[in-house]
């Protein structure tokens, strides 16, 4: 069975510098990110430290703006494929971007984690307010080690505010992947506003997780520059 691939093109900041005249260099990461089923390529540029000084000056950001937008229009021409554009959670807060991390980043880092352990106990913390594709998300993330578990905890944590609302939000979704556990795997599940201790923790909220685990995989592969 051909594996999916998916490519990434990341922005993240560094001790790189880079001139104002120049291009920003747009590199390819020669580390693949496996998941089960396919696989994330990835692109990425790095803009220099320091920035939040920097864009102090209007001339000065709008000149690094212009860089990044050419470097991200050079990235898309670089495949034929559906890239996902990603910012590092520190670019975000500079350039005011909002972002979700795709869930074939989430199961590259998940494969990583769990790839030949043993995982018996599992604690899910699944975001606050999710709808039914949340059941998708979850069996795509979990079904290849569901075999391997013999009992998840989803984790609910509540706010004073939340102890007075009736009835609790997503409560039969968690129900149904419940059934589904222990009717098809023999799963046990429950929940605690904790993870259970020596448990396995997934938080499908964690984005920042993520990227964290993206740059640390630019800044630790060998990595190509191609334009």
């Amino acid at each position: 069975m051909e594996k999916e691939s998916r490519t990434v093109y990341y922005v993240t900041t560094g001790k790189e510098t880079i001139s104002e005249r120049k291009s920003l260099p747009v590199y390819h990461c020669d580390r693949t990110l496996p998941y089960p089923g396919g696989e994330i390529h990835i692109f990425f540029s790095t803009l220099p430290d320091g920035l939040e000084e920097e864009f102090k000056k209007k001339r000065k950001r709008k000149k690094r703006e212009q860089l990044l937008l050419e470097a991200m229009e050079r990235a898309l021409e670089l495949t034929d494929e559906n890239v996902e554009i990603l910012f590092s959670d520190n670019l975000c807060r500079i350039f005011n971007r909002e972002q979700s991390v795709s869930d074939e980043l989430y199961a590259a880092w998940l494969f990583q984690k769990l790839k030949g352990r043993t995982v018996p106990y599992f604690s899910l913390e699944l975001p606050g307010e999710y709808g039914f594709l949340m059941r998708e998300k979850v069996l795509f993330l979990l079904q290849p080690y569901l075999k391997r578990i013999n009992r998840i905890t989803f984790i609910k944590r509540r706010s004073v505010a939340e102890e007075a609302i009736v009835p609790e939000m997503g409560t039969g979704i968690m129900d149904e992947l419940a059934d589904y556990f222990y009717g098809e795997y023999g799963i046990l599940s429950g929940q605690a506003e904790e993870p259970e201790v020596g448990s396995f923790y997934l938080k499908l909220s964690n984005d920042a997780q993520m990227l964290n685990f993206l740059d640390t995989t630019v800044k630790s592969g060998y990595n190509t520059k191609v334009d």
